[in-house]
């Protein structure tokens, strides 16, 4: 173990760093944006930071009026060789051990804080950075530099070789800022004596949290790669050039707030211009005449039996698994100072192609107005690329461009839970954020006719469309599904619905089936009592017969013995048939498809006479072969929801949620009741 892992502790800094350092403070708890260039500051001591973390500060304690509960302390980016108080630390990180092209320990950087810590979301401009954790535990969210695009970069506040995400991530603002669902992060937890590697311009945010100890320490390296940070460099004076000059041209000099101390130092130095103008020459000189492969061909690390890991990405609703309290924050004002020298200072504004004719490959093409959605679709899973000018008529068109759907029998539905988006001439011509249809946002593409024998999925590829067979009918996507599609089977007793006539809801109807299964709640209490129905009689009798109530299992249940028929539900994911009422042996049958959030009836179809059959002999069993086969294609083409693990999202507050449980715990804690699909 290097000396730093192996003796340092609080005792230890405590005696062997002599001096005051720079501690940075912030509240504990609470969502507000703490910039590094607003906070407070204190002087002090490692021998203060121990008696105030320890709760035992003398009366000159600079911490006293600061409770440890309340605040975070953090000492941060201290550059080792340049403060005094921490050189004889320097050789308990012997960084060249590890490699044999690592620079001498001279370069070492020190971090010292308590739970709750942290630096806010960004990038590093240059190099790239190894990490050793040698006090307590640090959570590293980090994102590839292909999320550029989701993370909202910004120069302000300006700090030097540095690019700030706009998104705070002790509260993400999903409202504001959408994109960042479209992540892809990478979460490690460093415990002490793990070393971390950052490659070049991968965000990162970063948090001290509670561990053994309340303090964390760590100490990381950057590491130049001349080749790209020269051009690196250049871009950086032009950023300073451009965000110092505007500034100046400001009436309100509390702008110049908005820069880390260095920077606003040198703002308000008498000869700020000259001084970036020449390293901008400088480091465009450099950019021009680097030889790119003037590092060494080959940096291997000594240590072999090191065991590096590299850790998989997860979804943001694992990072972030308190989101479903948060409520949504305050959009911010449409115009500001600051929001103009973003504008202008902006990465992708910044751009040497214009001043040096070096376009750098890496920098992708903005976004904004791009609309990508998924669709299901009995063709299978698509991706749709829109604008943000697109009307419903153009997505429209796009889905049968891109499937064997018609534009005369198109449906579509959206949202969670889903309903059908109007296709008609008036609101095709809406665009489709006012519908509203976000970027990321899943959409289900299907016919909105019945499906006879030109569009049925047959159980055997081989039978000829002539043949009857087993075939879905299409539900409308509401609240009443479940009791819609039973009605539509049930009241079909003598085989004679046409083929071609729509399922629709029967507003009084559906309405008459809740109250029926309120009344046979009502007359057997024994039965259904609350450890049946998951809540009291009453309540439950109240929730059923309101109209936005969802039907499930229980209402199959009770619905099969109010019509004295076995109802069989066939699920898509798993490919499961439930039977209700079996152990009843009624003598009839009738199926429905769930796919997660929706039940259609299924129908047996007769091409030769234009009419479906819906209610079936329980000892026909071949149905169920025919059914589950059927289930299976709709799985293949991908037109199901995994109720339980997929990504949900509030159409409100713009939050990401995990599943129906994660759904239905965040309608209870903000009153939000509508969802989507998202990526």
């Amino acid at each position: 173990l290097w000396p730093a892992v192996r003796n340092w502790n609080l005792n230890y800094l405590t005696k062997n760093i002599n001096g005051n350092i720079q501690f940075r403070m912030g509240r504990k708890g609470i969502s507000v944006f703490q910039r590094e260039c607003d906070a407070l500051y204190i002087s002090a001591t490692v021998d203060d930071f121990a008696q105030w973390v320890n709760n035992s500060c003398q009366p000159n304690n600079p911490f006293i009026d600061y409770s440890c509960s309340e605040w975070w302390a953090y000492a941060s980016y201290l550059h080792m060789p340049a403060c005094p108080p921490l050189k004889s630390l320097i050789e308990d990180v012997p960084w060249s051990t590890l490699s044999p092209y690592f620079p001498k320990n001279s370069d070492s950087t020190f971090w010292l804080g308590t739970s709750g810590s942290h630096t806010a979301c960004h990038y590093d401009t240059y190099g790239v950075n190894f990490v050793l954790q040698v006090l307590g535990q640090k959570r590293w969210i980090l994102f590839p530099p292909s999320d550029t695009q989701f993370m909202y970069p910004t120069r302000i506040p300006l700090e030097e070789s540095t690019v700030f995400s706009e998104v705070n991530f002790q509260q993400v603002d999903f409202i504001n800022f959408p994109l960042v669902l479209n992540t892809s992060p990478t979460v490690v937890v460093l415990q002490p004596g793990d070393v971390l590697f950052v490659p070049r311009h991968w965000w990162h945010f970063v948090e001290s949290i509670e561990g053994d100890g309340s303090v964390t320490c760590a100490v990381n390296l950057w590491l130049d790669q001349p080749s790209l940070d020269n051009e690196e460099r250049c871009k950086e004076s032009l950023t300073q050039l451009v965000c110092l000059s505007l500034m100046h041209s400001c009436k309100d000099k509390g702008i110049f707030q908005s820069l880390h101390v260095p920077e606003r130092e040198l703002a308000l130095s008498s000869n700020w211009f000259e001084t970036l103008k020449n390293a901008f020459r400088v480091n465009l000189h450099s950019s021009m005449s680097t030889v790119y492969n003037s590092e060494p061909p080959a940096k291997t690390f000594k240590h072999d039996s090191m065991d590096w890991a590299v850790p998989p990405t997860c979804d943001i609703i694992e990072i972030l698994p308190e989101l479903q309290k948060l409520n949504a924050l305050p959009a911010a004002d449409p115009f500001s100072i600051e929001k103009l020298l973003r504008a202008f200072t902006d990465p992708e504004v910044i751009d040497l192609s214009t001043v040096a004719s070096k376009q750098s490959a890496s920098l992708g093409a903005p976004v904004s107005g791009i609309l990508l959605l998924r669709c299901k679709s009995p063709s299978g899973q698509l991706n749709i690329e829109l604008s943000s000018d697109s009307t419903v008529g153009d997505l429209a068109d796009k889905v049968c461009s891109l499937t064997d759907l018609t534009r005369r029998s198109l449906s579509l539905r959206y949202g969670y839970p889903l309903k059908r988006l109007d296709l008609g001439a008036e609101n095709c011509s809406k665009l489709l954020t006012q519908v509203p249809i976000r970027n990321g946002e899943s959409i289900v593409a299907d016919s909105i006719e019945p499906r006879s024998a030109s569009h049925a999925i047959p159980a055997a590829s081989s039978v000829p469309a002539t043949q009857p067979s087993i075939i879905r009918l299409i539900a409308p996507s509401d609240n009443c599904c479940l009791f819609t599609s039973v009605s539509t089977c049930v009241e079909n007793e003598n085989s004679l619905r046409s083929m071609d006539a729509p399922v629709v809801t029967n507003a009084e109807g559906v309405q008459e089936t809740r109250n029926l299964i309120a009344s046979f709640v009502q007359s057997y209490p024994e039965t259904f009592n609350q450890g049946i129905l998951g809540m009291a009689p009453e309540a439950y009798i109240q929730n059923i017969i309101r109209p936005d109530c969802w039907g499930g299992g229980i209402e199959v249940s009770i619905l099969s013995q109010i019509y004295e028929l076995e109802i069989n539900v066939v699920d898509v994911l798993t490919g499961r048939i439930d039977r209700f009422g079996e152990d009843k042996a009624y003598q009839q049958r009738i199926l429905l498809l769930y796919d997660g959030i929706h039940y259609d009836p299924l129908a047996m179809s007769y091409p030769d006479k234009g009419t479906v059959q819906t209610i079936f002999p329980t000892s026909l069993n071949s149905i169920l072969d025919e059914a589950r086969n059927l289930a299976v294609s709709v799985r293949k083409a991908g037109l199901f929801t995994d109720l339980t693990n997929c990504n949900l999202m509030c159409s409100v507050c713009r939050t990401p949620l995990k599943g129906q449980q994660g759904a239905q715990q965040h309608a209870a804690s903000t009153g939000h009741t509508q969802f989507q699909e998202r990526k």
